[in-house]
């Protein structure tokens, strides 16, 4: 499907671009602070990019200073989400050595049960298949990758309301249909 951009996205594109080029290297500098790992400063200034790019109507509205200290104070606060994110995220991770020792032995799943669920994915990829492709599209933009409302509705020239009543019509019809290839699903 082809990727349709709002009016006035080029040049908006255009002045995200030329305000990275300007201010790049105070982005980094900024994110350094708070990561030492280049990847990790990468990451803060794009996220952080997303979020001026949907502040550009007060970008252009102020003067040059106030843009530097808005981007310094947005990327400032990106890096502190980010780290407070990660810092939570690391606490639950686990070496993947050590939940391999943890484990009991995998066990095979039996004939029988690989068999069904072979079948089980079989009949979801068919009752998906017959969808219609605006059905396969808020399907896959909604639960795949993960895009918002907003941005499904833009997508679909409608309101972002009118996509949760689109979702739910399209779950029940998809419902349907995987009850009318396994009745006993039901």
């Amino acid at each position: 499907m082809e990727t349709r951009f709002p009016k006035g996205a080029m040049k908006e594109q255009a002045y995200m671009t030329e305000l990275y080029m300007e201010y790049e290297r105070l982005m980094f500098v900024i994110a350094g602070r708070y990561a030492a790992d280049p990847f990790e400063q990468e990451e803060i200034v794009q996220i952080a990019l997303v979020r001026l790019w949907e502040k550009i109507d007060t970008l252009r509205q102020v003067s040059p200073h106030a843009v530097a200290s808005y981007i310094a104070v947005t990327i400032r606060n990106t890096a502190i989400n980010y780290r407070r994110k990660h810092r939570k995220e690391a606490g639950r991770q686990v070496p993947l050595d050590t939940a391999m020792e943890a484990l009991p032995e995998l066990q095979v799943l039996p004939a029988d049960a690989r068999l069904l669920a072979h079948e089980n994915r079989a009949a979801v990829l068919r009752a998906y298949r017959s969808l219609p492709p605006e059905d396969q599209f808020l399907l896959e933009g909604k639960y795949i990758l993960h895009c918002s409302n907003e941005a499904l509705a833009e997508q679909l020239n409608c309101k972002p309301d009118s996509i949760r009543t689109k979702l739910f019509r399209v779950r029940k019809r998809f419902l349907a249909l995987l009850q009318k290839e396994d009745p006993d699903r039901g």
